[in-house]
C-alpha cells in the first residue's frame, strides 16, 4: 500500500477501488465495491473488512506460473471495540485461482490483549493451479466476521 502512512481523505478512509498509492505493480479489486477500505493502524497500513459484511478482496496481475511450492504469508488484525470480544481469524478465507484456503485457526480476544494486534499467517497454495494469470481472493461472511478484521504485508513466495 505504498511507504507513505495511508491517512483519512476530507474525514473518511479511502474505499480500496479509489485508493491509487499502491507500492506494487499488482491490481486490488473490491468486488462488492465500497465495502473495503485502506487504513492504517498502530502504524501498519492494511485492508479493512468491515464486520457483520460479506467482503471480497481480489488481487491479479501476478503470474505463478511454472512454480513447484508456493506459500501464502500475511497478517490479521481483528478490531475489539473497546478491547471487548472474540473473533476467529479464520473467518477470513480465499481462494487461489479458484481453489479455497483457510487462515487457520486463531481466536483474538480483547481480554487478552489481541485489539488491532497483527498476527502472522502462513498458508500452502497448490502449485497445480498456478497460472500465468494469478488470481487471489480474500473474503469474509457477514456472519464469521462479527467483529472487523485487518489485512495487511500479503506475501507470496514459491520456488520454480
Amino acid at each position: 500500500m505504498g511507504s507513505a502512512t495511508v491517512s483519512k481523505v476530507d474525514g473518511y478512509w479511502p474505499y480500496l477501488n479509489t485508493f491509487t498509492a499502491w507500492s506494487s505493480g499488482l491490481t486490488f479489486t473490491d468486488v462488492n465495491d465500497k465495502t473495503l477500505s485502506v487504513r492504517s493502524v498502530n502504524g501498519v497500513n492494511n485492508i479493512w473488512f468491515p464486520a457483520n459484511k460479506a467482503c471480497d478482496l481480489m488481487i491479479t496481475g501476478f503470474s505463478t506460473a511454472g512454480y513447484t511450492t508456493l506459500t501464502l504469508t500475511y497478517d490479521v488484525a481483528a478490531s475489539l471495540y473497546n478491547d471487548a470480544g472474540e473473533q476467529d481469524a479464520a473467518a477470513l478465507t480465499g481462494t487461489f485461482n479458484g481453489q479455497p484456503f483457510a487462515t487457520p485457526s486463531k481466536v483474538l480476544s480483547g481480554p487478552a490483549g489481541d485489539n488491532n494486534k497483527f498476527y502472522t499467517f502462513s498458508v500452502e497454495l497448490p502449485a497445480s493451479v498456478a497460472t500465468a494469470h494469478s488470481e487471489l481472493h480474500f473474503r469474509t461472511t457477514a456472519a464469521a466476521n462479527t467483529m472487523g478484521l485487518r489485512l495487511a504485508n500479503i506475501k507470496l513466495t514459491g520456488k520454480k
